[in-house]
């Protein structure tokens, strides 16, 4: 956790300018949040596995960490003026939301690639999966699917929405053909990409 404060700080300086008051309750949620959640998912006992169990289990660590965090960031809009009181339900629920979909993004890869190696008998085996080449037409495609939903995105087309759907195709067909790092890393790309392309539910601060 010692990156997040150093993370977010430099998120501050560079892009997402805030009063000077409202930083320590900006690091603070970020912070005070995620060793919230590590603390209930310690207390529980998941394992960090690939597994559905697991899975479940960082659900309750993932909750206190969103309430943690929007409770002290919305806190801290009101107290640095960035904000009236009246609209602390709202962007209590939009901060939330905002630190879910980050949550979403993020964790299945960093489960993925962190794991301990699983053993299963029942994997199939490195030759099983697609060849380079068919990877490659896929990246490609996927590329093509996110350039056309962001510029749907931003054209207010009618059909931007339908075209969300496109990205979704081409993560079935990697959850079928390629190893399953694959599918998780185009899911993370795929949600970050969505909140660039729509108007996001997002932190008040962004």
């Amino acid at each position: 956790s010692v990156f997040i404060p150093v993370a977010v700080l430099i998120a501050h300086m560079i892009f997402a300018h805030v009063p000077e008051s409202f930083l320590p309750f900006s690091v603070a949620s970020n912070l005070v949040g995620s060793l919230a959640g590590w603390k209930i998912a310690r207390s529980m006992g998941v394992k960090p596995n690939v597994t559905l169990r697991s899975g479940f289990g960082l659900v309750p660590a993932a909750i206190t960490m969103v309430l943690v965090s929007a409770a002290i960031g919305t806190t801290g809009l009101v107290t640095a003026g960035m904000m009236p009181a009246a609209f602390v339900v709202p962007a209590f629920v939009k901060w939330s939301l905002g630190d879910l979909l980050g949550i979403v993004c993020i964790s299945p890869s960093m489960l993925i690639l962190t794991a301990p190696a699983s053993v299963s008998p029942n994997l199939p085996r490195g030759s099983d999966y697609a060849r380079p080449g068919e990877k490659l037409i896929w990246s490609l495609a996927l590329v093509l699917a996110f350039y056309l939903v962001y510029w749907g995105g931003q054209e207010n087309s009618a059909y931007a929405l339908g075209m969300a759907a496109w990205p979704l195709a081409f993560l079935l067909w990697s959850a079928f053909r390629f190893e399953p790092v694959w599918t998780t890393l185009g899911a993370s790309a795929s949600i970050w990409h969505s909140s660039l392309s729509f108007e996001p539910i997002t932190a008040p601060l962004s």
